[in-house]
């Protein structure tokens, strides 16, 4: 651990080691440490379970207080830039006297002396969270998403990552869950051509992938969805389907489709826990994203850049950047017209693009082996160059390990059922989609459920419920267009949901 703090400390003070890109030793987060779900701007942490810890609890913490130092770092950077300001930095001194106290403990694990130093580096630790949500509750989504997107030298995955794991951690409040979401947006998808972005995965090593690393984060060895992760993802794909049959961007707004998305996500941020479902909303948001920027790249051919900045110019500033989870780059949408690419946009567009695209290997997933200090010195002992292109490789090399345990059972993953052909069923123009998965069949419906009374939609939940169970369905679960559950059913009940 010394070894570690001294290479940090040198380099901070060398100027050496980046404010705003760092690699970090893939520390995670244990679920205890999240804050109350309901309040966006809480920054109370409950008490950390000891007993949900995972078995190595010194690699475990010594990981943890990596990750805060990055999140520390790009807040700090976020700060500057932004706001003009030049933030205190936390003193995270006894944070750290706390770690080395406990990693250092030679006695027997479950005496009272090493309960009461971990629960001493516990409680530092929830500290320093409650500081970092203090200042994140400052920083709006579109800020974070701006300074991601736009930072120079960019931000690695390994520091994306520890920011994932730290909004991960405060229970996907309606504050850090658009930050969350964004964050994994960028994480999985690579830049491609026309401000468009391309999964970095496939839909399934994608959830394999975020299986891992939210066990890892949660402590939970086994994640499973729940009834509603379908209903939901079935709204992601129809939400996606939407936009990419938009004729034109004013049609698209039109519709309050921005502001639907948004209020839908917001409906089901709990479920962003789940891989399954957070795949679906980061694909989602990939492909909305493309389709908003075709759309934009059309008005502007057709009305000229001026016109188009002009229109646009906040596009990812608002309801539009939290509905696709990112911003559009009109600069790059229009690099030949009245719009120039400014060095540092230029800059960062070709840092990310050699970033993404480098040629990369399978990876079989292996075990951590390599002590803290041993894994931090060699991260951060080299000079700030050395440093990027190091954190490039591990992104290559290890950032991307890929979960080698995937179902192909289409029952233990939502996504892959195909929809419900509806033909013969008489009131088939009120379902958006259906699908059946393990007995049950989930059905999103069209806007027109909302205006109906009671009488007439469980009159048409019945028919549907009926419709169902000839296919040999035993229950069903009704989502309205903006993503809340509104019905279940069962052969002897049809339950409306209160609206």
């Amino acid at each position: 651990m010394s070894v570690f703090e001294d290479l940090v400390e040198e380099l901070k003070e060398d100027q050496l080691l980046e404010e705003t890109v760092t690699g970090s030793n893939e520390p995670g987060f244990n679920k205890a440490g999240r804050v109350n779900a309901g309040s966006s701007r809480s920054v109370t942490t409950p008490k950390r379970s000891l007993t949900a810890q995972p078995a190595d609890k010194k690699k475990f913490y010594s990981d943890e207080i990596a990750a805060l130092q990055v999140v520390e770092l790009v807040f700090t950077g976020v700060e500057r830039e932004l706001f003009g300001s030049e933030p205190q930095a936390y003193d995270d001194l006894a944070a750290k006297q706390a770690l080395h106290k406990f990693v250092h403990y030679t006695g027997a694990p479950q005496s009272s002396e090493a309960v009461e130093l971990e629960r001493t580096l516990a409680a530092e630790i929830d500290n320093w969270k409650k500081k970092l949500l203090a200042r994140d509750a400052k920083m709006s989504p579109a800020n974070l998403r701006c300074h991601c997107e736009r930072t120079q030298p960019p931000l690695s995955s390994q520091a994306l990552f520890a920011l994932a794991r730290f909004y991960f951690s405060t229970g996907l409040t309606a504050s850090s869950a658009p930050k969350f979401e964004s964050i994994l947006t960028r994480l999985f998808s690579k830049r491609g051509d026309a401000e468009r972005r391309e999964p970095l995965m496939n839909k399934e090593e994608t959830i394999g992938h975020l299986k891992t690393r939210f066990s890892d984060w949660s402590g939970v060895a086994e994640l499973h969805d729940t009834p509603d992760a379908m209903l939901s993802i079935m709204s992601f794909e129809e939400f996606s389907t939407e936009a990419e049959k938009a004729e034109s961007f004013d049609a698209l707004a039109k519709t309050d489709f921005f502001k639907r998305v948004v209020m839908f996500k917001e409906s089901v941020r709990a479920h962003l826990a789940q891989p399954t479902v957070m795949a679906a909303c980061i694909r989602a948001n990939i492909s909305m994203g493309n389709a908003v920027a075709a759309l934009v790249g059309n008005f502007g051919e057709k009305a000229g850049a001026a016109r188009a900045k002009k229109k646009f110019g906040a596009i990812g500033d608002d309801v539009i950047g939290r509905a696709v989870g990112r911003s559009i780059d009109l600069e790059q949408l229009f690099p030949d017209e009245e719009l120039k690419l400014t060095p540092v946009a230029s800059t960062a567009r070709q840092a990310e693009t050699k970033q993404r695209t480098r040629p990369s290997e399978p990876i079989k997933k292996k075990a951590a082996t390599a002590s803290f200090s041993a894994s931090a010195s060699g991260l951060f002992g080299v000079n700030k160059w050395l440093l990027l292109v190091s954190v490039l490789a591990i992104t290559i090399s290890i950032g991307f390990y890929f979960w080698s345990g995937s179902s192909s059972d289409a029952e233990s993953d939502p996504s892959k059922v195909p929809p419900v052909e509806l033909a013969g069923f008489e009131y088939k123009d009120n379902v958006k989609i259906a699908k059946i998965n393990a007995g049950t069949m989930y059905a999103v419906m069209t806007p027109e459920w909302d205006m109906y009374d009671d009488n007439k939609k469980r009159d048409l939940a019945k028919k549907l419920y009926t419709f169902a169970e000839k296919k040999g369905v035993g229950r069903l679960s009704i989502m309205n267009s903006g993503g809340k559950t509104v019905a279940t059913g069962t052969a002897d009940n049809i339950n409306l949901q209160a609206q």
